[in-house]
């Protein structure tokens, strides 16, 4: 019986079982030992490897097996031990009976060709994706891709091979934000942000104030948060804490049975995104004098940019909204992240809204 080698190589750390099989959904993965026999190519001919205690992760609900790094380097090392160029010499006999003298053992290694397996094929079609794509992509994407480059894939094996690959090759692979990859030569130095020179150039076909009128409706009408918004922008408020691009209130109607306080919502809006953090801090300032505030950004700011803005428009109470910055006819407003209701100082919200009481108050 051959003795199974692993391969000295290091691997990658492995996540603890159980995991959730990709097949079935249920968290009954662990891994086995089991006898397995599958089909090689090996030099121009196909194979049969028999490995008696191969461990491989298996799922004991529906018995669906997912070939891992270690699954597939036992199988290598089997193949390289029942038919390694001794192996197949002893088999096959001499091969040149016409005098010529027949290759050494040093060529017949360097000659020897074993094709990939199914989980380094799978590999490799992912890392060609994620090239094409230097912005990185999300992990269903990713899917999607490698299955595209090639059909031959069963969509539960590519899952299976493609949900850690940061793990196992993280010298190649890196996730700036949950659920995207990206290839770590795309990676800004000391940073997890995409090169400045990767980044699309947005071309400057409209300006910040195109979509102030179409956001102020948005609010009235779409969300409703406000009875009234009106477009600002510029220096109107008159201090270096800027001023909202568009500002609005809610108030009760006369005919409301219950009668409610006065609401300031303010938005800071910014189609450029090289100035996400600027919008974001102007964001918060605007919380000083407004029950509700929303930073709208363009949807087209890298999937990492976005996802850090989301994340800290939840921690801060913010509004998150996405728009589509090249069509201020239609800009599609789409809300990612409801604002959070909040106590402004009253002291500065009497300030501000006293040199814009004529236009939001009449």
């Amino acid at each position: 019986m051959p003795e199974q080698v692993i391969s000295d190589e290091k691997q990658p750390a492995e996540k603890p079982f159980p995991w959730r099989c990709p097949k079935c959904r249920q968290p009954a993965v662990t891994r086995v030992t089991m006898p397995y026999r599958c089909q090689r190519t090996h030099n121009g001919r196909i194979v049969t490897v028999e490995i008696p205690n191969l461990a491989v992760p298996r799922c004991s609900n529906c018995g669906e097996m997912l070939f891992d790094y270690t699954a597939d380097e036992q199988i290598r090392a089997t193949l390289r031990t029942q038919f390694g160029p001794a192996k197949m010499a002893a088999r096959e006999g001499p091969k040149h009976r016409s005098g010529r003298p027949a290759r050494s053992k040093m060529e017949s290694a360097h000659n020897e060709v074993v094709m990939p397996t199914i989980g380094e094929r799978i590999v490799e079609k992912a890392l060609a994706a994620l090239e094409a794509a230097p912005e990185g992509l999300r992990y269903s994407d990713l899917v999607r891709q490698v299955m595209k480059l090639d059909g031959t894939f069963k969509q539960n094996t590519v899952h299976g091979n493609v949900w850690n690959l940061d793990e196992r090759f993280p010298d190649r692979i890196y996730k700036p934000s949950r659920g995207l990859f990206r290839l770590t030569k795309f990676r800004a130095p000391d940073t997890d942000q995409l090169k400045d020179e990767l980044i699309p150039k947005q071309p400057e076909k409209f300006k910040e104030e195109d979509f102030y009128e179409s956001f102020a409706d948005w609010l009235v009408n779409e969300v409703e948060d406000c009875t009234k918004a009106i477009s600002l922008g510029g220096n109107r408020f008159r201090d270096k804490w800027g001023t909202p691009d568009v500002i609005g209130k809610r108030e009760s109607k006369r005919s409301d049975i219950i009668q409610a306080p006065v609401e300031i919502v303010s938005a800071e809006i910014k189609p450029d995104v090289y100035q996400l953090v600027t919008a974001f801090g102007q964001a918060c300032a605007y919380c000083l004098f407004s029950h509700k505030v929303y930073l709208v950004i363009s949807n087209k700011a890298p999937d990492d940019e976005i996802a850090r803005i989301d994340a800290l428009c939840q921690v801060f109470g913010l509004g998150f909204v996405l728009f589509d910055s090249d069509n201020p006819k239609d800009p599609r407003f789409a809300i990612r992240a409801r604002p959070r209701y909040q106590q402004p100082d009253l002291f500065y919200a009497n300030r501000y809204m006293r040199l814009i009481e004529a236009e939001l108050f009449s």
